[in-house]
């Protein structure tokens, strides 16, 4: 493929991921006013609550390996070196969803949730894998440069979810929330399962195979694992830090505002995303691509900070008017946040995964110190200060780092890297 085909395809890349993730952000809202109008608070929190706890276990059980699996399918290697690392990580996958289920079994049992919706809810938690599915498909297809792929991944599963929320108000079930996570589950997994077999990715265990990833995961992704775990950690502190220190109610309001800006954040990341395949061994991205990123991040901000009390007004209703200001913190840190993700794609692609942790506990410590005292005092608003304090320092630290490195380099060379 010459040069000049190569970058069409990266361009049309990027426009896939754009678009699957305002389809997404469409999906996503409809689906969180859907939920907002017709549940109560508490089961509203409770529910998102639920999901948060899944999404840290489950980045605490990949161990690295899924990132590992994506930076090695990256690189050079052939058809069965790539089905081999693809079917390693895929039996990690498993080891996840079968713990998942059973952790889920084991919060059931110990809840307040309907005895009848049990099983159904661990089913659909192991069909969905707890999301482990999903994080490694996202991997897989990345690498791969399968963007049509990467793009239905962003976009489906809102939308069935979407879909499976309408279906369930037709049969007049009640909308709690372990029907939610029921729903939830479902169709984070009918779409990834879908995607498999469209696309004809083998992912069944493989012994040799995990054997191999494990191994080169020890220098590689062990680093990347902790540095994800502390990135899911800082995620989810504000949802953690009210639960213990509020109420489920203040849970509800910070998730719908979590829920609002969170594609912001995938929206300038797509542009790592999009390069990702080319970075490894390169200076950097081309010149155009970071001011472009950075200009259309601006513009995003401002029309989300300007637009969102319409939209809180029409989504959730008078009810939820006290979203507004934790949205509006919450989007130019989930702008921030992903801009700084650009940045992460470089030293992820080259392997500086050492530097990558260390951001990632710095980052953490910021969301946590700030996190607790914010969000004893001043609620949803103080979780979505300790955010903003968390998303501006990791990219600062990354833009100061980056841009050092091309100074260097530059030095190095003799001239400007182009």
């Amino acid at each position: 493929m010459t040069r000049q085909k190569h970058s069409g395809s990266v361009r049309r890349g990027v426009l896939y991921i754009y678009g699957s993730l305002m389809m997404a952000l469409v999906f996503g809202l409809a689906s969180s006013s859907f939920t907002a109008r017709l549940m109560t608070e508490r089961d509203l929190g409770q529910y998102r609550f639920v999901i948060s706890c899944v999404t840290v276990l489950t980045s605490a059980l990949t161990l690295g390996l899924f990132s590992s699996a994506g930076t090695l399918l990256a690189g050079k290697g052939g058809r069965t070196f790539r089905t081999l690392v693809a079917r390693g990580a895929s039996t990690q996958a498993w080891m996840i969803a079968v713990a998942c289920s059973v952790c889920v079994g084991g919060v059931l049992l110990v809840s307040e949730w309907p005895d009848a919706l049990s099983f159904w809810i661990v089913a659909a938690a192991f069909l969905g894998s707890a999301m482990a599915w999903p994080l490694l498909l996202q991997e897989v297809l990345r690498a791969s440069g399968n963007f049509l792929g990467l793009a239905v991944l962003n976009a489906a599963p809102t939308a069935l979810f979407l879909l499976l929320l309408g279906g369930s108000r037709l049969l007049s079930l009640p909308l709690n929330a372990p029907l939610c996570a029921t729903l939830y589950f479902l169709s984070q997994g009918l779409v990834v399962w879908i995607l498999i077999s469209r696309n004809g990715i083998s992912l069944k265990p493989d012994r040799i195979g995990f054997a191999y990833l494990f191994k080169e995961n020890r220098g590689l992704g062990l680093n990347v694992y902790w540095g994800s775990f502390l990135a899911a950690l800082t995620a989810q502190s504000g949802i953690f830090v009210l639960q213990g220190l509020k109420s489920p109610a203040d849970v509800a309001v910070f998730s719908l505002a979590v829920t609002v800006t969170a594609p912001l954040t995938l929206l300038p990341s797509a542009v790592g995303t999009a390069y990702f395949s080319r970075l490894p061994g390169a200076w950097g991205f081309p010149d155009k691509v970071i001011p472009l990123a950075w200009a259309v991040s601006l513009a995003i901000t401002i029309g989300f900070c300007l637009l969102v009390p319409f939209a809180i007004h029409i989504l959730y209703g008078e009810r939820f008017a006290s979203v507004t200001i934790p949205a509006q913190l919450l989007g130019i840190g989930s702008i921030l946040n992903g801009m700084g993700d650009v940045y992460n794609r470089y030293y992820l692609a080259n392997r500086d995964t050492k530097f990558l942790l260390k951001i990632a506990a710095i980052v953490c410590a910021t969301a946590l110190i700030v996190g607790v005292p914010a969000g004893a005092y001043l609620g949803p608003i103080g979780a979505a200060l300790a955010r903003l304090a968390a998303s501006g320092t990791y990219v600062l630290i990354l833009v100061y780092s980056y841009h050092v490195a091309q100074r260097r380099f530059g030095e190095k060379v003799g001239q400007s890297p182009s």
